[in-house]
């Protein structure tokens, strides 16, 4: 997996070596929704060229952290709940949509 984002930004960063040692484990995940035979991408990722910039975080609606994170979505009236947790002691990643 290449490394999507820049220095400390990471959807999940194990420290090797805390503080100075850290391994991007999950840096970007791409997600597309098909609503209506029509595709749309829930993740933003901004390239060097800037000619297919995805911008998702405009359907993004709100963010909670509680045990876990929750992202809100809407897309053509369709709300989505995002969240993702990892197994404690396992290499397990869990995700959900509701």
């Amino acid at each position: 997996m290449g490394n999507a984002a820049r220095n400390d930004q990471a959807l999940l960063m194990g420290a090797l070596k805390a503080p100075t040692v850290r391994e991007h484990l999950i840096s970007n995940v791409w997600e597309t929704l098909e609503v209506d035979g029509e595709e749309t991408e829930l993740f933003s990722q901004e390239f060097v060229n800037r000619t297919q910039n995805v911008e998702g975080f405009r359907f993004l609606e709100g963010f909670e952290m509680g045990s876990l994170p929750v992202w809100f979505y809407r897309v053509k009236g369709v709300e989505i709940e995002k969240t993702i947790g990892m197994v404690q002691g396992r290499i397990r990643f869990l995700s959900g949509i509701g």
